[in-house]
């Protein structure tokens, strides 16, 4: 029987995640590994070898599994695929009060919407609400995931 993984975990690890890493599940074990995208790449081209330390493990063991049995892998949907500026307008016009939408779409035009965004949601009080919003669309977002790749999970953000 496959392990479950956590949603929190796997919500908290999408909406984390960096620009230099890729992370992956193990389906069997329910685990994130997270790797530098570099790391994945020189194994892959050969260009490094596994470096072992001195009890002799490797350093990129997780790497490696990754590479050699991707079919026990997927990789955790990434900013790229999470589209968060969608997301903000769907939460601006979720809003009830008519001022505040106009506002916050005021705010999300051009370059540097995303930190405009943070700063008129603060401002108008509706942080907490956003990071809710937010928080059950990537859940949403966890479990197409995991029934996409029957992936067994354990809600625990109830």
């Amino acid at each position: 029987m496959k392990n479950a993984i956590s949603l929190r975990e796997l919500v908290e690890e999408m909406d984390t995640q960096s620009e230099d890493d890729k992370s992956f599940i193990n389906r069997e074990t329910g685990k994130i590994i997270i790797i530098e995208t570099s790391i994945l790449r020189r194994i892959e081209e050969e260009e490094i070898e596994a470096e072992t330390n001195v009890g002799g493990e490797s350093l990129y063991i997780d790497a490696l599994d990754i590479i050699e049995n991707d079919e026990k892998y997927e990789v955790i949907p990434s900013q790229w695929d999470i589209n968060e500026y969608e997301m903000m307008e769907d939460f601006i016009s979720s809003m009830e009060s008519p001022k505040d939408r106009d506002r916050l779409y005021g705010v999300i035009k051009g370059k540097g919407a995303f930190r405009r965004f943070k700063d008129m949601i603060i401002k108008l009080d509706v942080e907490q609400q956003w990071y809710l919003y937010k928080d059950q669309r990537l859940k949403e977002i966890a479990i197409k995931f995991c029934e996409m790749y029957d992936i067994n999970y354990i809600d625990d953000m109830k």
